[in-house]
């Protein structure tokens, strides 16, 4: 017993000594990131979906409108976003903190189109928000720069919005048709690479980060709790969001 109460009293002065650096202190950021995605199951599946589109609807819809034109869906490999985080340097080694994050990644398309008038258009917009712990390490220290280690765990949030839009004239309708479907899913997640730093005051650094994501999540599905699922593969599929990620930041201490 004598010998744990030590072991606590030696950990309370030890983090009491680290605190109190003269270095110690609060720290937050702000700022942009693109990153590279390996969607190859999804592109499959979109590049499939051109193709049934244009066998169904292109193609019956070229028989009455000659000079008809067809955008057919983009590969989806990058993302753009936004990035807060915030941490406590305990010394000037080591910070803990977290950081909350949102990729707004390009929605694929397709449209039938005849003199800009729109046919028919179908989205897909893919969503990704994360909620992450983080650890830094400063391997490096020059003068106004530095060089950190960063390491994040942490939940991964998705959603993916389904967009369909059919013309009332193109398909002989009442009026036009829309339909909507919204899956979500989630997942564990992880990041880890270096972040180059340049000091601008005392208190302001302009930021340069590059990470690499692990991400894998396969299980979108709507409020019903049915799944989204590739019908041409027959499987549930996954949306690999694993890829490098550059930030871009300003950063604050006080």
């Amino acid at each position: 017993m004598k010998k744990e109460y030590l072991t606590v009293a030696f950990s309370i002065i030890l983090l009491f000594f680290i605190s109190s650096s003269v270095h110690a202190g609060f720290e937050i950021d702000a700022g942009t990131s693109y990153s590279t995605l390996n969607m190859k199951e999804f592109n499959d599946f979109l590049a499939m979906r051109s193709n049934e589109n244009d066998d169904t609807m292109k193609t019956p819809l070229k028989r009455v409108f000659n000079n008809i034109e067809g955008k057919q869906f983009s590969a989806l490999d990058n993302a753009s976003g936004a990035i807060f985080s915030g941490r406590y340097w305990f010394n000037d080694l080591i910070a803990i903190g977290g950081a909350l994050e949102a990729s707004l990644i390009s929605s694929p398309e397709y449209s039938l189109d005849l003199d800009g008038y729109n046919l028919y258009n179908e989205k897909f917009k893919l969503n990704l928000y994360g909620a992450l712990s983080e650890v830094k390490a400063k391997v490096l220290e020059e003068e106004e720069r530095t060089v950190i280690l960063n390491i994040n765990f942490g939940k991964y949030y998705s959603f993916l919005e389904w967009d369909k839009r059919y013309d009332r004239h193109a398909f002989d309708l009442e009026e036009d048709r829309k339909e909507n479907f919204v899956y979500n899913a989630e997942g564990w997640g992880a990041k880890f690479g270096s972040q180059f730093s340049y000091q601008i005051t005392d208190t302001v650094n302009l930021d340069s980060t590059l990470n690499y994501r692990l991400l894998v999540i396969d299980d979108y599905k709507d409020d019903e709790g049915k799944k989204f699922f590739d019908s041409y593969n027959n499987q549930v599929m996954e949306f690999d969001f694993s890829g490098f990620e550059l930030i871009s930041s300003v950063s604050f201490r006080f």
